[in-house]
């Protein structure tokens, strides 16, 4: 209990995915669909090298998704032609997730999510920069278990 008090509990110990799926700037949406249905991962870092340029999200693809059949594209081809860093730009700098470093604290995370209801998820790297390997997914499904943590400390 003492070491629980002296020191607040680490996201990266108590809280998200350690099993990072990340996928590659180029590598095509009808691809990277298959991935998401398969894993049931919604939230894809993408990297273009050694540099996290995006996340693919589910959702904002599903929105690119609609947009395309709205203007008559024909999805089949749209899907198995186009890089997921298309689809990454398309959706802009919209503030849907961050980076962190392993010092992250779960009432940290939790101030996040609290203060950007845009922000669907938090990727821990060793020193938090985007040229970090991806240790940790954080997500808005963790919210509930990082309150149940928090109401302990």
């Amino acid at each position: 209990m003492a070491e629980i008090i002296s020191e607040p509990p680490k996201a990266i110990d108590r809280v998200g995915n350690k099993d990072v799926i990340t996928i590659e700037y180029d590598m095509k949406i009808a691809e990277a669909m298959e991935l998401i249905s398969r894993t049931g991962f919604a939230n894809l870092p993408t990297y273009q090298g050694e540099k996290l340029v995006g996340i693919l999200n589910a959702r904002k693809l599903m929105t690119v998704l609609g947009q395309k059949l709205a203007e008559k594209v024909n999805l089949q081809e749209y899907i198995e032609q186009t890089p997921v860093g298309d689809v990454i730009t398309s959706m802009g700098e919209d503030y849907y997730f961050m980076l962190a470093d392993t010092d992250l604290t779960v009432e940290s995370a939790m101030n996040y999510f609290e203060n950007n209801r845009k922000l669907l998820i938090i990727l821990i790297t060793k020193n938090g920069k985007d040229t970090g390997k991806p240790l940790a997914i954080i997500s808005s499904a963790d919210i509930i278990d990082m309150k149940k943590i928090l109401d302990v400390y």
